[in-house]
């Protein structure tokens, strides 16, 4: 033992050399182990990269097909929303709806209005059932025709000019 420090004592480049050269074996050999644990933590977060992609490209697919289906669901009530607004009666019963809503609003509105509306509404009712009922919803059925025949705009004005012409 006294041999080899006598050397080094002798030699001191050669312990300056052999103790650098252990700080470097030594620095080397952990760089290598961090190189190996850097390589395994970036192969897992590949893996957990590759993982995620892989659901949200199949939640991404999912949610195009559905919102497709829901464009196609949602073109289909279109066209059946319209198809029921064409049925027979349909427009009727909307413009029934609409007066019915500017009765409502005027009656709230113009409070004289209320009493008059509906006493001229009762005459009404009570001059069309008896125009519906008897001998007078015979003659009217027989010798008029139905307002639904008629042409729009030549309704009342032509049949009662007809009229006039015919009683002179």
């Amino acid at each position: 033992m006294n041999d080899i420090l006598d050397f080094f004592q002798a030699h001191p480049f050669i312990l300056g050399l052999g103790i650098g050269l252990l700080v470097a074996i030594f620095s080397w050999a952990k760089g290598m182990l961090r190189a190996i644990s850097l390589r395994r933590e970036i192969k897992q977060l590949k893996d957990s990269m590759y993982t995620k992609m892989q659901v949200e490209t199949k939640g991404q697919m999912a949610l195009g097909e559905e919102v497709e289906q829901l464009r196609k669901e949602n073109g289909n009530l279109r066209v059946t929303v319209k198809s029921l607004q064409q049925k027979p009666g349909r427009a009727e019963t909307r413009q029934f709806y609409i007066y019915e809503r500017a009765i409502r609003s005027l009656l709230r509105k113009s409070p004289g209005f209320g009493p008059a509306w509906e006493q001229v509404l009762k005459e009404a009712e009570e001059d069309f059932s008896r125009t519906e009922t008897g001998l007078g919803a015979f003659i009217r059925r027989v010798f008029s025709p139905p307002i639904t025949q008629q042409e729009p705009g030549k309704g009342l004005v032509e049949n009662s000019s007809k009229q006039s012409d015919a009683d002179s």
